[in-house]
């Protein structure tokens, strides 16, 4: 079976996107992106740089992005941070429930990792 690849765009400090990213991983997802190239101002004046940089995620997507982001909005660094892309991220509490039903019925995802998430998503309400 092959994996997703959806771009979700990160707009926040330059100095957090990496943590993000880091979170993505740890839910088992390949990132890949590039920051833009910083002025030596910034460098060495602190992490205070916006910017907005396009992240390529790969890997059985739903609903390990959805957990990435909560735990980096639960965050400090990433309250700030605005991440976007496709609709399925703003997807209501119904609809999140549903398709994790799809992924569980199409055995994508086992019956435990359902129920985990499942609960995940519960408790966001």
């Amino acid at each position: 079976m092959a994996d997703d690849v959806i771009n979700l765009t990160y707009g926040g400090s330059l100095f957090d996107v990496d943590l993000f990213a880091e979170l993505l991983r740890e839910e088992g997802l390949t990132v890949a992106y590039e920051l833009p190239q910083l002025s030596e101002e910034v460098r060495t004046e602190g992490p205070w740089e916006i910017a907005t940089v396009v992240m390529s995620v790969t890997g059985p997507l739903w609903p390990a992005v959805w957990t990435a982001i909560r735990r980096f909005k639960a965050s400090r660094l990433g309250q700030r941070a605005e991440i976007s892309g496709p609709p399925e991220l703003e997807l209501s509490t119904e609809d999140r429930l549903a398709l994790l039903d799809r992924l569980r019925d199409r055995g994508k995802i086992s019956e435990e990792e359902h129920a985990q998430h499942r609960a995940r998503i519960l408790g966001d309400l």
